[in-house]
């Protein structure tokens, strides 16, 4: 299914493998290292096939929501190529608003434009009680301490990685909960078009009805320092193969919301 092709790789990278979990924990925020902060930008070229479909962007900014403290506008935004538009036009947004304090979205947003497909989406998360609520006045009950499904790919940047452990993250989206597990399967050292670099290698499972509806593996490369970049990512879909490859990076500056975490965790 070609739908989710280009925004998909990178903002349901993490998000879509769902095994059952067994209890929810609040993440140790005050133990996390933050390796991205506004300002960073991560650019990326998607090729599916040989041929290049498009362009997709990853982006932390302040976010101007109202809230008891400053969060972080996670974002990205996918666009496929003239040559690709002609006969499946993609412009796609999403973006959380996401609290560095406590590593938990507080709103979620996204625009998809995929083909005829369309669709927009606003939820307010209160983790606290654990309820979603929807633009359209649902209210949907959701693990608590939930990620929505960019965040969780934040989350687990700001992880420790071991090769052989595994990552477990509740996530909300589209009125039902995802357990997810994410595993740290190796390290490897790969280049791209920004650069050469080592990385780990991690695979989300893809055990549910996912929201790739994909058979095989989706692996993720992320470096092995101290900015934990997104480097690259493969997918298979039932029509062939997707590749979204970094092309170039800027890195974040430490923001009031930044410092405020480190007062938080000093």
């Amino acid at each position: 299914m070609i739908r989710t092709w280009l925004g998909g790789i990178l903002v349901l990278g993490v998000a879509l493998g769902a095994v059952p979990r067994a209890t929810a924990e609040k993440p140790a925020a005050t133990q996390a290292v933050i390796p991205f902060a506004p300002g960073e930008e991560c650019n990326f070229v998607v090729k599916f096939g040989f041929v290049k479909a498009g362009t997709a962007t990853l982006a932390v900014q302040n976010s101007k929501r109202q809230s008891k403290e400053p969060l972080f506008r996670l974002i990205s935004s996918a666009k496929s190529s003239r040559f690709f538009s002609t006969f499946f036009l993609v412009d796609d947004l999403v973006e959380s608003h996401w609290s560095p304090n406590t590593l938990l979205p507080e709103f979620f947003e996204k625009r998809i434009r995929e083909g005829k497909y369309k669709k927009d989406e606003t939820i307010r998360f209160d983790q606290e009680a654990g309820k979603a609520h929807y633009q359209n006045g649902e209210v949907s009950q959701m693990t608590p301490y939930s990620q929505d499904v960019l965040s969780a790919f934040y989350y687990v940047r700001t992880q420790p990685l071991r090769v052989g452990s595994t990552i477990s993250i509740p996530s909300h989206t589209d009125g039902k909960n995802y357990p997810l597990e994410v595993k740290i399967m190796r390290k490897e050292k790969i280049k791209v078009k920004a650069g050469t670099y080592n990385c780990f290698v991690v695979e989300p499972l893809l055990k549910s009805a996912g929201l790739f509806k994909q058979e095989g593996r989706l692996t993720i490369w992320i470096t092995d320092d101290a900015r934990r970049i997104p480097v690259l990512m493969k997918s298979k879909v039932a029509v062939g193969s997707i590749v979204a490859e970094l092309e170039s990076y800027r890195p974040g500056r430490r923001g009031p919301a930044m410092r405020q975490h480190e007062r938080a965790g000093s």
